[in-house]
């Protein structure tokens, strides 16, 4: 039986551990800034796309073009131009670039047309770029002088856990395997489809283990994924055993 001191103790352990998650969790943003040094070619004779499940910009080249408050992950860049002039050669980029939490990607297009990335900490400009905000259309117009940088400030669109059809599909696939292995193995593979969960949705997976390894195992697998990170520490309910309980704990305070 717990005293209430015990009790008092444990809630206060409860909503110091939630801070720090979400702390750890506060900023989720990055940016993409491009840097044009070429000299073969007109300022606005080509278009940059940077896109991704979630996001997409279309831009006139310029100078020198910012992309803020990005949600982080990879997104592919095009980056088509004439040289020349009209008719002349089309020359075309397309890589993969991963956009980081608080860190800046920067793109630099050399003289020769050629394409070098690198990276910087990131955190404290985003405040100042948010005075510049020019909204979340696909494509942007800038009325800006020719010497400035072009800014673009995005919200970045508020992510949603798996939907009710969607996770009702992946329950019942894992619920319908009768060895904890093939139903891990099938959470593992189905699961890393989709990007967000919600604590509830996570916990409602790990109860269809019968052992609490597995459950650890199937929760520790997912709370990357969860949106709800507050209330990650009180899916340790689902665990039978003291040790787990605190394995799990453990587990969030390193994340």
């Amino acid at each position: 039986m717990m005293t209430k001191f015990t009790k008092f103790f444990i809630s206060l352990a409860l909503i110091g551990l939630s801070a720090g998650v979400n702390a750890q969790s506060a900023i989720m943003s990055g940016s993409f800034q491009f840097t044009n040094n070429s000299n073969i070619m007109n300022k606005h004779a080509g278009t940059i796309i940077l896109q991704s499940s979630m996001q997409r910009f279309e831009l006139p080249i310029s100078d020198n073009i910012i992309i803020a408050n990005l949600l982080p992950g990879l997104y592919t860049l095009d980056i088509a131009f004439q040289s020349g002039g009209r008719g002349g050669h089309t020359t075309r980029h397309s890589q993969t670039v991963e956009i980081e939490s608080e860190r800046r990607t920067i793109c630099r297009m050399s003289a020769n047309a050629m394409l070098s990335f690198s990276k910087e900490y990131d955190r404290n400009s985003m405040p100042i770029l948010a005075n510049n905000f020019h909204g979340r259309n696909d494509r942007h117009d800038f009325d800006h002088r020719r010497d400035e940088p072009k800014v673009v400030v995005v919200q970045p669109p508020m992510p949603q856990p798996v939907s009710d059809f969607d996770f009702n599909k992946l329950y019942n696939a894992v619920r319908n395997e009768t060895f904890s292995d093939t139903k891990m193995s099938v959470l593992k593979t189905s699961g890393s489809f989709y990007q967000f969960f919600s604590s509830e949705q996570v916990k409602q997976l790990a109860l269809l283990f019968t052992f609490d390894n597995d459950k650890l195992e199937c929760v520790k697998y997912l709370a990357p994924k969860v949106l709800d990170v507050q209330n990650l520490p009180y899916i340790q309910e689902i665990f039978t055993f003291k040790s787990t309980k605190e394995d799990y704990l453990k587990f969030l305070n390193r994340m």
